[in-house]
């Protein structure tokens, strides 16, 4: 898991180098939220729920619900924070589109 986190989040400061070059500490460690919480989120979408049992279920959604809160605060925060506002156009529409907008399972 701890390789899995650390794969995602270097190929994001690939990705998005310019922000992290420029980012406070702050703003990186948001930015690396926001990264964790976006693949956290995909996962929760597109986990099958024909098979979960009853029981599971219901704990299940409050999860789903409890990272999908915690997703759009960071979202709306990277949104607000210095180094976002400050990077180029493209880098911005860059991470609104690979990072801050989550795609429904088709």
């Amino acid at each position: 898991m701890e390789k899995y986190k650390a794969d995602m989040l270097r190929e994001a400061r690939s990705a998005f180098y310019d922000f992290y070059l420029t980012a406070s500490p702050q703003d990186a460690h948001l930015m690396d939220a926001v990264v964790l919480g976006h693949a956290a989120m995909v996962v929760l979408l597109n986990a099958p729920r024909e098979h979960v049992a009853p029981q599971v279920r219901r704990p299940l959604e409050r999860v789903a619900d409890g990272v999908d809160q915690l997703f759009a605060a960071s979202r709306e925060a990277l949104r607000a924070c210095e180094t976002f506002r400050a990077v180029d156009q493209q880098t911005r529409d860059d991470i609104e589109s690979m990072l801050l907008t989550i795609r429904p399972p088709v």
